[in-house]
């Protein structure tokens, strides 16, 4: 956890994500909420060290590894709780995909989905294949 401005890795963000991938990127969680009461906390840093991405359509497991494909394709790494799994299952196994921008240790982003209007359950992993594993 580290104490981020959220206008400033807002910023960071805007910068560091290669702008034809703004139109699939939602920015929620934390950051998001900090960002939007930034009037009321007067300058005040978030505690938090990541920015949850919602990877825009809903369920669009294709443009979620496509994003993290092209973000690891231009420098960015994963943390080291990103290790990627042989098989896709069982998925309650699998990691979520966590990158951190090039040359910086300041945040990361991590991957995250809208559920489909069918899902039961709170929370599912579902499995994205990279190069190097689910």
């Amino acid at each position: 956890m580290a104490l981020l401005d959220p206008r400033y890795l807002f910023r960071r963000l805007r910068d560091d994500i290669p702008a034809d991938l703004h139109r699939n990127v939602f920015v929620t969680g934390s950051l998001a909420a900090a960002y939007a009461y930034a009037v009321q906390l007067q300058g005040q840093a978030v505690n938090t060290k990541d920015a949850d991405l919602l990877v825009h359509p809903a369920g669009d497991v294709t443009s979620a590894r496509q994003m993290a494909l092209r973000l690891i394709q231009i420098g960015w790494r994963r943390t080291d709780r990103c290790t990627p799994q042989p098989t896709s299952e069982p998925a309650h196994d699998l990691r979520a995909i966590r990158l951190m921008p090039p040359g910086s240790n300041d945040y990361f982003v991590e991957f995250l989905n809208v559920p489909g209007t069918e899902q039961d359950a709170p929370k599912v992993w579902v499995p994205v294949e990279l190069d190097d594993g689910w």
